[in-house]
C-alpha cells in the first residue's frame, strides 16, 4: 500500500513561516496588528495545531501517511522560527539606552541646523518661525484655520512644532508611523503644527525616500548623529552595517522652542502615531482660538 503525502505537516510548516513574514511585509503597517502581533501569534497557534495533527497522523497512522522525517524537521524549524519572532518582538524590541538627559517638559529644546532633502540648511528657529506650506494642497482652506490677518496669502505661521526622531529609512515601524503623518497633515497643518522628522539617513536618501513613499512634509538629515547626541537619543550600533541610530522619540515644542511633551517608547515597534499626537495637541490646546 503507497503511503500518501501528509499535507497538514507542509500547510503547518508554511502557516508557521507565513505568521513570520506577513509580520514585517504587513502587519506591521497598522498600529492594532503591530503593537501587540495578535494576528500572528494566533497564524503561530494555528500552523502548531497543523503540525501536530500532522505528526500525530505520521506516528499514529505510519502505514497509511509519511512525514515521520520531515515532520519533525518541520516542526523543529517551526519551534525555531516561533522562537525568533518571540525574541524579536517581545525582548530585542525593547532593549533601548537609556535617555536621561533628553529635553524634558518646560525645557527649552536643543537649537540645531540641519540639512533638509535638498541638502538646504534649516534651523529649529526657522521651523518655529517660517509660514507653514500653502495648505490648499491638503484640502484645507484658510477658514478652517485662521480667521485673522495671516503672513501672506496662503500662509500661517506654526504655533508649534512635532518633532519625530526616528530610526532609518529601512525601518518599517518607522515608515507606519511616518506614513500615518503623512495620511493626517491636513489635520496637523488645520492645527498649525509642523511635522518634522530627523534621522541618521543622508539628504540624498531621504530625497529618494520622501519621493517613493509619497512624503510631503520636513524631513532633516543628521548623518552624523549631533543632535541626536544632543538630544540624548543615540542608539550605538542598532544600525544597518552596525551604524548609530536614534532611539525613537517624539517632542512636541510651542512656538518658542519649549518642549510641551515628550514621547520616548519603551519598544521601538510602539510608535506615537498621528491619532494620539492629535489628541495630545488638542489637550494642550494648540492650534485655539488663544495659541493663533
Amino acid at each position: 500500500m503507497e503511503r500518501q503525502r501528509n499535507l497538514l505537516i507542509w500547510i503547518g510548516f508554511l502557516v508557521t513561516l507565513g505568521a513570520f513574514l506577513s509580520y514585517y511585509l504587513f502587519f506591521d503597517r497598522y498600529p492594532l496588528t503591530r503593537d501587540f502581533p495578535w494576528v500572528n501569534l494566533l497564524l503561530f497557534a494555528i500552523g502548531g495545531y497543523l503540525l501536530i495533527k500532522g505528526l500525530q497522523r505520521a506516528f499514529r497512522q505510519s502505514q497509511r501517511y509519511r512525514g515521520k522525517i520531515s515532520g519533525s524537521v518541520f516542526a523543529a524549524l517551526s519551534l525555531l522560527i516561533f522562537g525568533f519572532f518571540g525574541y524579536l518582538n517581545f525582548y530585542f524590541s525593547k532593549q533601548l539606552p537609556p535617555s536621561n538627559e533628553a529635553p524634558h517638559v518646560g525645557q527649552k529644546a536643543p537649537a540645531f541646523t540641519l540639512p533638509d532633502k535638498d541638502g538646504n540648511p534649516v534651523s529649529l528657529a526657522d521651523l518655529l518661525t517660517s509660514p507653514l506650506p500653502e495648505m490648499h494642497a491638503n484640502r484645507v482652506t484658510l477658514a478652517d484655520v485662521l480667521p485673522a490677518a495671516l503672513p501672506g496669502p496662503g500662509a500661517v505661521s506654526p504655533v508649534g512644532v512635532l518633532l519625530a526622531l526616528y530610526r532609518c529609512y529601512v525601518c518599517p515601524f518607522c515608515n507606519s508611523e511616518l506614513r500615518s503623518f503623512e495620511q493626517h497633515l491636513a489635520d496637523f497643518n488645520q492645527r498649525r503644527i509642523r511635522l518634522v522628522a530627523i534621522s541618521v539617513d543622508s539628504p540624498e536618501i531621504n530625497r529618494q525616500h520622501t519621493h517613493k513613499q509619497g512624503y510631503t512634509y520636513t524631513f532633516l538629515s543628521d548623518p552624523e548623529a549631533e543632535v541626536i547626541r544632543r538630544y540624548d537619543l543615540l542608539h550605538p550600533g542598532a544600525g544597518p552595517e552596525g551604524h548609530d541610530i536614534a532611539r525613537p522619540a517624539e517632542f512636541l515644542l510651542d512656538s518658542t522652542g519649549t518642549v510641551r511633551w515628550v514621547n520616548l517608547t519603551d519598544d521601538y515597534r510602539v510608535r506615537l502615531g498621528s491619532e494620539r499626537a492629535l489628541k495630545v495637541v488638542d489637550q494642550l490646546g494648540f492650534g485655539s482660538v488663544g495659541e493663533r
